[in-house]
């Protein structure tokens, strides 16, 4: 089960990415997490999100086996992505 969570993770990952980076090429609004906009600023929009999503990928792959964790962090993802393709649809 764990492992199925840490695959729904790794999509949501790409998928925020997807959605992210379309809202921010639209115009429709721009990143609202602070340290992510100062590394899209060092080295770009895709190898600021390369390297975050990489690191957050690493990181919640040693923590797959804490069940609640991975469920939060799921569906926090889910969420931040559900508003990103809100944005896009307007």
């Amino acid at each position: 089960m764990n492992l199925i969570l840490f695959a729904i993770f790794v999509i949501l990952q790409f998928l925020d990415f997807w959605t992210t980076y379309n809202v921010i090429q639209s115009g429709k609004g721009h990143e609202g997490n602070a340290v992510m906009e100062w590394l899209f600023s060092k080295i770009g929009v895709v190898g600021g999100f390369a390297v975050a999503k990489i690191c957050a990928i690493t990181a919640v792959w040693f923590i797959k086996d804490v069940l609640i964790a991975i469920i939060v962090i799921d569906v926090l993802y889910a969420y931040v992505v559900y508003q990103n393709y809100q944005i896009l649809r307007k």
